[in-house]
């Protein structure tokens, strides 16, 4: 070895001795003749023809020997103090060894030396720290279930290297360095050690210092024998070098090479040596390589533990906390949403409390909302991380559910846990839980705590299963709604210059949204209509449904009717009546609470928005004045209240401050006894319709004369969950309507996947199943699908979690083989509606449109159509149920779902009549309004130009495969000067009391 910054240290050794040699023979003897009489002994042991006479005499000698070597095992093993401080000894005894092999390759010089004991006292303090190693190395024999793998454990291994060692120098009088450093890789015993004393109790740091005591014992170790190879010199060769500062100079050199800087100051001369190089090197870069990214990341997850473990509460006006379900997709959906603008409220903060740390696909959303949302490792289940999270000074916690699990019913088990742990750390706090069963929704009313007034259970599958159910009777309807609750982020109309008139249309009519505010001092004693004809001429919003306070809570009436005549109650604080809007965003909404009808009387239609602009930015002063005598709501008692000059609306109201009326026996009175239309119970065999061709062409009577009837077509196997038909066929079986209005059901599907549904759908009338799958044609055919008036297409199969896009093949290829078959077969306009998993799949459903591959579900023809339909655009009624209290009932009021008193419903009225020729929308209204009844939009006919974009040029429309010639799209709350066609269908939502002639 060359050092050129000390080479005037460096001196050739003179004759040195070579016993090294006896000491190699001699661990080579002793390791050899153990290992062999171990080989020996175990094959004598499992060979001998008395086996199982010897088998027999250790069995009455096990009791003994099993007694002793579990003995020694429990001192080895670290469960007890005794063994703990024998290992702890043990580990100090090889410190110390090591310590004076790093002083014996400082002193002498000479790789061969000799010694008296008398003169080195730490020739004594070594051999009794040998005995001690000794001694435990025993132990480990005893210990050891196998003596063979015992002599090949590389402990043994460096423990007959380095022990043999003292007795083989204090017999010659003459010590070699040797292989002494083999005993650093003993300083691993450091990681048990560490283990009894809880000082650190971070398995990050833990796992980090055990990656450190491995690499530097491999780094000492390397040194170790790179000087004894490189001071020894080659056999044939007097090239041995000598340095005073040689050990500390080949760990520097060890250091540089293996981080691979390799500054060549220093490198070995030695044959042996540049042979150890290469091997050690090779070595040496594969465990740095590996040890470099675990460092990383246990940085990484130590600095996302402190990140990830803490939550000031301080530093936010106020928080929601969100858990379960909580991946990269559903954060992003829940904060585009939740934190939309046109929600106005930017004080509300997000905080997702989940297990698992965020990935890489998590966090970068979480930096896009960085200034309103942060996240904690924990779990709900755990009482310190509710704790963490400041449970009880939230405003509400929501509890998101996987919808496209495969297992939902564990899915709403777990929620429902959630929902317990948090019921156990306080009633207070609002609870919005996500849910996929209708069964689960019936266990929350007995968990302890919950409050039916301020909690709320969304059923996804029920609110979809409702939508789809009344777009069977009003076409249209799932898009409508859905664009009502839904927060899109069209950008500004200007930007789809050159666009068809249609998707104009359709993005402006998206771009509304059902929000709630208080009622200004003008509206104090009017009733539903009066209110809601002020606030459409007037201010350019549809009233939808107030909410008034009864005791201390609070009833929501949709669209009351002339009879029952509730009249809108405008107190300070959160007792006065509240309204349901539908509006382009809140600051649209919100001019209600400021509305003076004496100062804005002047006001004319072609002013609207400039007066709209006016009264977000004034406070009127004629409120000041006004002293109004009302009754408080929870004492009864009669109070003077001042009206303040600042409007209602500058005071939000979250769900936290709010309770809606609900009582539990008519709770339990309405999931028992639903108003539907029910029959005599019948067999799932009775409702089975004949499939067979054959059969069904010699006795057509054998299957049903069905027309206008809807099918519904549902992938199910065995193994598929439980839909919940019952929340599809309800609505379609009001007491409301007469039996021979309601249309016939035909289920398409496999019969073992009915068989656990039947028991709550056998009593519904006029509902026939057929036994297949939807893909068969013979089954479409028996199901008569070509004289049905609506298809819906869903699926309950497994899904692929690898490559979510295919979980809608079946329904997209159904969708498409129904297309191509009515096309040639159809003896009616027949609306195919595809209930998707996946949103971008709306792009296969339609060749004859023009939207993007990747569009969003609500951009697309089909969704704007009403032939599309995804689960996930039910989640803006999670985040509406906080920012507008109600959401949840009014939706269920509106698609009558299960357990519901639906006090109106929304039908599809033509407008065909000569009453409407040359109208606007706005006539429109004001027409149906004077009727008790609302119109919310128009499904107008799509151009004939839209549905044959994209085709070849000169074909025409009834060419295009799956494109009917009536194609309508839905407009949501057009413009007031929008004028009516003579094809339009308008949404006008009724009371149960109207009567056909009213409608029209």
């Amino acid at each position: 070895m060359t050092n050129d910054t000390n080479s005037s240290d460096v001196q050739l050794m003179d004759e040195p001795q070579k016993v090294w040699w006896i000491y190699v023979v001699t661990f080579a003897i002793i390791y050899t003749v153990s290992l062999g009489f171990s080989c020996v002994s175990y094959g004598v042991h499992c060979l001998t023809k008395n086996y199982k006479q010897q088998q027999s005499q250790e069995k009455r000698r096990k009791p003994k020997l099993k007694r002793i070597h579990e003995l020694v095992r429990q001192l080895i093993s670290g469960d007890t103090v005794v063994s703990k401080i024998f290992i702890s000894v043990t580990f100090a005894c090889n410190l110390i060894y090591i310590i004076l092999t790093v002083y014996r390759a400082y002193t002498p010089l000479e790789v061969e030396y000799s010694f008296a004991i008398s003169q080195e006292p730490a020739r004594i303090v070594e051999l009794l720290v040998v005995l001690e190693l000794i001694c435990f190395a025993v132990i480990r024999l005893l210990a050891a279930n196998n003596i063979v793998l015992y002599w090949l454990d590389l402990y043994t291994i460096i423990d007959v290297l380095t022990l043999s060692h003292i007795f083989v120098s204090l017999a010659l009088g003459v010590d070699w360095l040797g292989l002494r450093s083999a005993r650093f890789f003993w300083l691993t015993q450091l990681i048990t050690v560490f283990r009894f004393i809880p000082l650190i109790h971070s398995q990050d740091i833990i796992d980090l210092f055990s990656l450190c005591i491995y690499f530097i014992s491999l780094l000492f170790f390397g040194t170790g024998i790179i000087h004894l190879l490189e001071i020894s010199g080659d056999p044939w060769s007097d090239n041995a070098v000598v340095d005073n500062n040689q050990f500390l100079s080949y760990a520097y050199f060890i250091i540089v090479t293996i981080t691979t800087v390799g500054y060549g100051d220093i490198s070995p001369e030695t044959a042996f040596g540049q042979t150890f190089m290469v091997v050690y090197i090779v070595i040496g870069l594969a465990f740095f390589a590996a040890l470099l990214p675990v460092i990383s990341e246990v940085i990484s997850n130590f600095n996302a533990k402190r990140q990830y473990t803490k939550f000031d509460r301080t530093r936010v006006p106020r928080h929601v906390i969100v858990c379960g379900h909580i991946t990269a997709f559903t954060a992003q959906e829940f904060l585009k949403d939740f934190l939309h603008p046109d929600r106005g409220d930017s004080n509300t903060h997000v905080l997702f409390l989940h297990p698992i740390r965020p990935e890489k696909d998590l966090k970068n959303v979480l930096r896009s909302y960085y200034t309103r949302v942060q996240y904690i490792a924990g779990s709900v289940l755990n009482s310190n991380d509710l704790q963490t999270s400041k449970l009880m000074s939230s405003s509400a916690v929501f509890i998101l559910a996987d919808k496209y699990t495969n297992n939902p019913l564990e899915e709403d088990n777990g929620n429902l846990l959630r929902l317990v742990s948090i019921k156990n750390t306080t009633t207070e706090i609002p609870v919005i839980i996500q849910l996929l069963l209708g069964s689960s929704k019936k266990q929350v009313k007995n968990i302890e705590g919950w409050n039916p007034g301020s909690d709320i259970a969304v059923c996804l599958n029920e609110l979809k299963l409702g939508l789809l159910a009344q777009s069977c009777l009003c076409p249209g309807f799932s898009t409508l709604i859905a664009n009502l609750f839904y927060t899109s982020d069209f950008p500004a109309l200007t930007s789809f210059e050159g666009l068809n008139a249609w998707k104009e249309d359709y993005i402006e009519g998206a771009s509304n949204e059902i929000y709630a505010t208080h009622f200004s001092f003008s509206f104090e004693g009017k009733n539903f209509q009066e209110a809601a004809h002020i606030c459409y001429n007037k201010l350019g919003l549809i009233l939808l449904a107030f909410e008034s306070p009864e005791g201390k809570f609070r009833k929501l009436h949709v669209n009351p009717s002339s009879q029952s005549n509730p009249k809108i109650v405008v107190k300070s604080g959160v007792y006065g009546t509240r309204g349901y809007f539908i509006g382009q965003d809140i600051e649209h909404v919100s001019v209600v609470g400021s509305y003076c009808e004496t100062c804005d009387e002047a006001s004319t239609e072609k002013e609207m928005h400039k007066f709209v602009r006016r009264v977000t930015q004034r406070r009127c002063d004629c409120f000041s004045e006004l002293k109004v005598v009302s009754t408080h709501p929870l004492n009864g008692t009669e109070v003077v209240v001042q009206k303040e000059k600042t409007s209602p609306r500058t005071k939000r109201v979250s769900r936290m401050e709010v309770a809606f009326s609900w009582d539990e026996d008519e709770f339990e009175e309405l999931n028992e006894e639903y108003s539907v239309l029910l029959g005599d119970p019948m067999k799932l065999e009775d409702a089975l319709l004949n499939s067979d061709y054959d059969v069904v062409k010699k006795d057509p009577g054998s299957i049903p004369d069905l027309a206008d009837h809807i099918v519904l077509c549902v992938f199910a196997d065995d193994k598929s969950p439980i839909l919940g038909l019952h929340n599809f066929l309800y609505p379609l079986r009001n007491k409301n309507g007469s039996r021979d209005s309601m249309k016939p059901v035909v289920i398409v599907s496999n019969s073992t996947f009915l068989k656990h549904e039947w028991p709550l759908i056998r009593k519904i009338p006029d509902v026939f199943v057929v036994d297949g799958s939807p893909l068969r044609i013979q089954n479409l055919q028996a199901a008569s699908i070509s004289s049905c008036s609506v298809c819906i297409v869903t699926t309950m199969l497994s899904a692929d979690n690898n490559e979510p896009a295919v979980n809608d093949k079946e329904v997209v290829l159904c969708s498409l083989s129904i297309q191509k078959y009515l096309k040639r077969n159809a003896t009616r306009q027949v609306q195919i509606i595809a209930d998707l998993r996946q949103e971008s799949n709306v792009q296969f459903l339609d060749f004859g449109d023009e939207d993007e591959p990747d569009e969003r579900i609500y951009k697309a023809q089909p969704f704007a159509c009403g032939e599309a339909f995804s689960v996930s655009m039910m989640d803006s009624v999670t985040s509406s149920a906080f920012h507008s209290p109600g959401t949840l009932y009014l939706v269920e009021d509106l698609i009558q779902c299960t357990g519901t008193k639906a006090t109106c419903q929304i039908v599809g009225v033509p407008l065909n009549s000569e009453e409407y020729a040359g109208k606007t929308f706005q006539d429109l209204y004001n027409l149906q309004l004077d009727k008790n009844n609302l119109v919310l939009g128009l499904y107008r006919r799509l151009p004939a130009q839209a549905m044959l974009a994209n085709c070849n040029p000169g074909r025409s429309v009834s060419s295009v495969v799956g494109v009917s010639q009536d194609k309508h799209y839905v407009i949501t709350a057009p413009k007031s000067g929008t004028l009516l066609d003579e094809m339009d269908i308008a949404f006008v939502l009724v009371n149960k009391t109207s009567t056909p002639a009213e409608l029209n």
